[in-house]
């Protein structure tokens, strides 16, 4: 399951649900475009927030971000 997905799922804005994982909404935006790489304790942060409804693998796997950001969201 993917972060976007969660998101969506949630019915928030990029600003909102970066807000409700605790990070910043352009460290999410830079998440879905590939381009932010981020520590385990950020990571940890994430997966808690959620309910452990994403794995750390799905987290940090650039499987629908960058390039192809739309065909797993």
């Amino acid at each position: 399951m993917r972060l976007q997905t969660l998101q969506r799922r949630k019915k928030m804005s990029c600003k909102a649900f970066a807000a409700f994982l605790g990070v910043t909404s352009a460290w999410l935006s830079e998440y879905y475009r590939g381009r932010h790489d981020f520590m385990a304790k950020t990571a940890l942060q994430i997966i808690k927030r959620l309910n452990y409804q994403i794995s750390f693998e799905e987290l940090c796997s650039m499987k629908g971000r960058g390039k192809d950001f739309n065909l797993y969201g």
